[in-house]
């Protein structure tokens, strides 16, 4: 009977993780074919993970370059600093100007790492928004540095 009982659950444990496989399946169609609501509905009914498979949903949401879309997929727990920055860098590499500088003025990203994507891209506008950041954050830094020192 225990052979039986061993079968039994091995065919099951595999129909589920079939049935695992399936659910992300469709949810890569959902993302790439549907609307917000249709997206966020379908993550809800189904408990879908946004970061299953190192953020590949993410950066599918991301080459739609709808900022709706993204600020919904981050609201629903995706986690955009997945695979090293790799959404930010995928928006660099790809001139989705707007998706970059939402990315880069909302989230604490390491902007030091887009160096090397945004010198493999074409994109003079990418460039132009991370130099400008990150002189922002120097001019900040040494701002904070001055006020501390003059506090002692």
């Amino acid at each position: 009977m225990e052979q039986v009982e061993k079968i039994i659950l091995k065919d099951t444990l595999r129909k589920i993780e079939d049935l695992h496989k399936d659910k992300y399946n469709i949810f890569e169609n959902v993302c790439i074919y549907c609307d917000e609501k249709d997206i966020e509905d379908y993550i809800k009914e189904y408990n879908v993970n946004v970061n299953y498979d190192d953020g590949h949903f993410l950066e599918i949401i991301c080459m739609r370059n709808d900022i709706k879309l993204l600020k919904m997929i981050i609201r629903n727990n995706a986690d955009i600093h997945i695979n090293n920055e790799g959404i930010t860098r995928l928006a660099a590499h790809e001139g989705l100007t707007e998706i970059f500088k939402f990315l880069l003025e909302n989230y604490n990203i390491n902007y030091k790492i887009l160096y090397k994507s945004t010198a493999c891209s074409n994109y003079s506008e990418i460039a132009h928004i991370l130099n400008d950041f990150a002189e922002t954050r120097k001019q900040h830094s040494r701002r904070t540095k001055s006020n501390e020192i003059s506090r002692k």
